[in-house]
């Protein structure tokens, strides 16, 4: 018979850094387990617990932490960028934490049929708006580091 013996909760599947669209629906993982396995996360931005970041439930509730302790945020916005911070607990010792960044960038304009002119030397040429995400978004992202 396997004895299992009260103790911390660990992290199994860490959120990771990750980039989205405005408008977008973004999901962190957080799995955790340990013995007993009563466990609940708990999720903060900036070091603010989410369900007190205004901006995320007023004036409506864009936040929610699942069952699996997954952190979702619907119509993410360029105010919810920051640090996400998973904490699991079973009450038991020290609870573990993991946190990942999130850059939100703007609205594509790849469905955009505008135009913009550039004038080069004597000729005026007319580019669609379906480059400029290729000139102002990086595609490559790096995320600020903890110190």
């Amino acid at each position: 018979m396997i004895r299992w013996d009260a103790g911390n909760v660990y992290i199994m599947v860490p959120p990771r850094n990750t980039t989205a669209e405005e408008g977008s629906r973004v999901r962190f993982e957080c799995q955790a387990g340990g013995y007993p396995d009563n466990v609940t996360v708990h999720w903060s931005l900036n070091g603010v617990d989410v369900d007190d970041v205004v901006q995320l439930t007023q004036p409506l509730r864009r936040v929610d932490v699942l069952p699996d302790g997954a952190l979702v945020i619907d119509d993410v916005t360029k105010d919810d960028s920051g640090w996400y911070k998973c904490r699991p607990s079973n009450r038991l010792g020290t609870a573990p934490e993991a946190e990942a960044f999130l850059n939100v960038t703007c609205e594509s304009l790849n469905n955009s049929r505008s135009y913009f002119s550039v004038t080069i030397g004597h000729y005026n040429v007319g580019l669609p708006y379906i480059s400029y995400p290729n000139l102002f978004v990086h595609r490559s992202v790096s995320y600020p580091r903890r110190l």
